[in-house]
């Protein structure tokens, strides 16, 4: 049995969704592979080496796994160390959303950073160049 994709990635990614949906689900699994190395060899007894890696492996894993996708793209946010992945003009911008499985994605408090607060107010007349 072949699955669509989500409602909600049809609506963002368009004819794209499917395989975008499955470079993101792909490149999060790669990222949290990189990031369980990175602990496992930090050797620490918190999570630093895990948290540090994760999220910037995660842009890396999507970015590359988007690429093959026509009319994918790559902007790099003001003041970010990373490069995000646009299909369809949408930003893929990847985002820890809990800490547990107690708490729903819908009830996630997402902690706005200068940088993120930019990315998320980008419009038609602002913002970083899309690069294909």
């Amino acid at each position: 049995m072949t699955v669509g994709a989500s409602e909600w990635a049809t609506a963002q990614f368009g004819v794209d969704a499917k395989s975008t949906e499955g470079a993101i689900v792909a490149g999060l699994l790669a990222a949290h592979t990189r990031a369980v190395h990175a602990h496992i060899g930090g050797g620490l007894a918190t999570a630093d080496a895990y948290g540090g890696v994760m999220w910037l492996a995660a842009a890396e894993e999507i970015l590359s796994r988007i690429a093959d996708i026509e009319g994918s793209g790559r902007i790099r946010p003001e003041r970010a160390r990373y490069c995000l992945g646009v299909v369809n003009n949408s930003v893929i911008f990847p985002q820890r959303i809990g800490t547990d499985l107690r708490t729903p994605p819908t009830e996630a408090k997402l902690a706005v950073s200068r940088v993120r607060a930019d990315i998320f107010s980008l419009g038609p007349a602002s913002g970083p160049t899309i690069e294909h």
